[in-house]
């Protein structure tokens, strides 16, 4: 069983960051999740998950169209 999941390349963290990311796409807060995911900073919560934070993305696509009008 584990030999299949070390051909595939996948590991136990990959749920890990399915448990953050999927939060952090439908809008919880990222100090939120960095308590599930039991962070001692939001700091590395920011780090390694920032770029699924909805808020964020949509202010940056936001000022992009913005930009480009």
């Amino acid at each position: 069983m584990f030999e299949a999941a070390k051909v595939q390349g996948a590991h136990s963290h990959r749920f890990r960051d399915t448990f953050a990311v999927s939060p952090l796409e439908a809008g919880v807060s990222i100090e939120n999740v960095s308590v599930l995911l039991g962070h001692s900073s939001v700091r590395i919560t920011e780090q390694h998950y920032k770029p699924w934070v909805k808020t964020l993305q949509k202010k940056l696509e936001d000022e992009v169209r913005k930009a480009w009008s």
